[in-house]
């Protein structure tokens, strides 16, 4: 139905135990669909870790794998009345110390050429 609705990428959420190609529904549908132009996103697989458990293995799927983190990378802002939010950031600079900025609405952050309700 994807390929007749002319669809640009699905997203396939679906894992198992891996099998041949032509015994995997999600292998075989992927192939016609990427042979029609479409890209194929798929979970590596819904099972718990270990070893070989990833299923979605055809060479025509992008597949992907979720995972944790055992590390929080912890950022503070301080407001002008001393109140500290804590939040998280993987920025490599931080703002100069003992200077205020205004707390503004994300439609004033919003880059130059961005529509606000894409802000």
């Amino acid at each position: 139905m994807a390929i007749h609705d002319g669809v640009d990428v699905l997203s396939v959420s679906l894992g198992g135990d891996a099998v041949p190609f032509f015994n995997n529904s999600v292998a075989i549908s992927s192939f016609h669909a990427v042979k029609h132009g479409i890209d194929v996103v798929c979970s590596a697989g819904n099972s718990e870790p270990g070893d070989a458990m990833v299923s979605n293995v055809a060479t025509w799927q992008i597949t992907n794998g979720a995972s944790t983190m055992d590390r929080h990378f912890t950022s503070y802002v301080v407001l002008g009345n001393n109140v500290r939010l804590k939040g998280e950031s993987l920025s490599a600079k931080a703002l100069p110390k003992n200077k205020l900025f205004p707390v503004i609405s994300f439609v004033e952050a919003k880059a130059a050429n961005a529509d606000a309700k894409d802000a």
